[in-house]
């Protein structure tokens, strides 16, 4: 990695290809989180929040030096179970934040804050994935998603959707594929519930969208300085 730094081939959009690559790419010289997580130990899901955190923090962001920090940290890290309980917490009491200070319906808003709280207190517990909580988390937050109310409150649904990938990928561990796709749409789903509803896009789409776009890299920002916090690197 530090030679591919120092070479200025860390970069994004690029998985690898002429020695230039993102954070899996320039850490393997090849794009296979499987691979990453075969050759190391680390857990898949790591691998893959880590490259959405290198495409997606804002460019104010070293990526040299927050990929030698995630590096270390993956090394020093001893209980990675934990540290995967504590990031979807910290992901999830974020979106109860946005929630509860979005005006919309006191209904809605009551059943996207309950589903959250079912899926933060799974993790709390550290209840086994075939937990029948999961399983009633799952579902809590799936029809929070689907309700046809949502059409109008683009915010909360994106931290219903957040909620819902976390407890369906709890719940449905055992897919590997799945598990690792749903793990990303956690943290995506987050950050998109940071930016402007939709009854800002059709007459101010460019300014909307830069809107969102930042509050997006800023959450993704915010999840990046947790993962280094948790991982005891924050500082190095």
């Amino acid at each position: 990695m530090k030679a591919h730094i120092e070479a200025d081939e860390l970069v994004c959009g690029t998985g690898f290809e002429d020695g230039k690559g993102c954070f899996i790419g320039c850490t393997f010289d090849r794009y296979d989180h499987e691979h990453a997580a075969k050759t190391t130990g680390v857990p898949e899901w790591l691998w893959y929040l880590a490259d959405e955190l290198h495409e997606s923090m804002s460019r104010s962001v070293d990526r040299g030096d927050m990929a030698l920090k995630l590096l270390h940290g993956f090394e020093k890290c001893e209980d990675f179970a934990s540290l995967e309980r504590a990031i979807h917490i910290y992901i999830q009491r974020q979106n109860i934040e946005r929630v509860t200070a979005l005006d919309i319906d006191a209904a809605l808003k009551s059943d996207v804050l309950a589903a959250i709280d079912a899926v933060i207190s799974c993790h709390a517990a550290a209840l086994p994935f075939d937990a029948p909580e999961w399983v009633a988390a799952a579902a809590a937050a799936q029809v929070s998603v689907t309700a046809e109310s949502w059409s109008a409150e683009g915010s909360a649904a994106a931290a219903a959707r957040s909620a819902a990938a976390a407890a369906e990928w709890s719940a449905e561990w055992s897919a590997a594929e799945k598990w690792s796709a749903e793990w990303s749409a956690a943290a995506r789903s987050a950050a998109a519930a940071e930016g402007p509803s939709p009854e800002k896009w059709p007459k101010k789409w460019p300014a909307a969208a830069a809107e969102w776009s930042a509050a997006e890299a800023a959450t993704y920002d915010d999840i990046g300085q947790e993962l280094l916090r948790l991982l005891g690197v924050e500082g190095d």
